[in-house]
């Protein structure tokens, strides 16, 4: 992020206004760019069915948005790519879901904004899923 305090990963939850209202990277995205990325640590396996992802409203300040993102998720030790280039915002207070199929059962998640050119994005995000147990749905909380 370029301002931790402000626009850090701990403001990138869906509905947040606190702080600077989202996560936001510390570069420009483009299509070319992979080296930033929102990501999220469960505390054990769960099944991820889906990520939903906001852009930056900050009381109606905000202008920043992710208009595609990719997903990538933890398993057996490397990230793969369950989601590439899905249509996300085309503002900064709807919500988007993009939904992962069947789902997959992993630990740590990564949203990857992508631009057809440079500009600023910033996300908030939530996932969608159940523990891998007991099969309860449930929103998973960052």
């Amino acid at each position: 992020s370029f301002s931790p305090a402000s626009v850090g990963a701990e403001n990138g939850r869906l509905g947040t206004e606190r702080g600077g209202g989202a996560w936001c990277p510390a570069h420009l995205i483009s299509r070319a760019s992979d080296q930033e990325w929102l990501e999220v640590e469960l505390a054990r396996d769960s099944l991820v069915t889906g990520v939903i992802t906001q852009g930056r409203y900050a009381g109606g300040q905000g202008v920043e948005f992710a208009e595609l993102v990719s997903v990538q998720v933890m398993r057996e030790g490397a990230w793969v790519t369950v989601v590439e280039e899905a249509a996300a915002n085309r503002d900064t207070y709807s919500k988007v879901e993009i939904l992962l199929g069947a789902g997959v059962i992993t630990s740590r998640v990564r949203v990857i904004p992508v631009s057809e050119h440079p500009r600023m994005v910033c996300l908030r995000i939530e996932l969608l899923g159940c523990s891998a147990e007991g099969g309860k749905d449930l929103l998973i909380s960052l």
